[in-house]
């Protein structure tokens, strides 16, 4: 039992980091296509995401886009 709910907390956060990935990409891909507020949008969600993972270069990282937009 102990193993199974270590494999889903794992696999939970496989899948916080890969959401995050995306979010990276997807703002990157707005961003370039001159929709800012989309980018903007995407960057916020990539930095809940890396805040839930206390993952704090990604923080650091989604924050320093987010300024740019602002």
């Amino acid at each position: 039992m102990e193993n199974m709910i270590m494999h889903n907390e794992k696999s939970q956060a496989t899948s916080k980091e890969i959401n995050m990935m995306m979010y990276l990409e997807l703002g990157d891909l707005s961003g370039q296509k001159g929709n800012t507020d989309s980018a903007l949008d995407y960057y916020l969600k990539g930095l809940q995401a890396a805040k839930e993972l206390n993952d704090k270069s990604r923080i650091q990282q989604f924050s320093n886009l987010i300024l740019t937009y602002i």
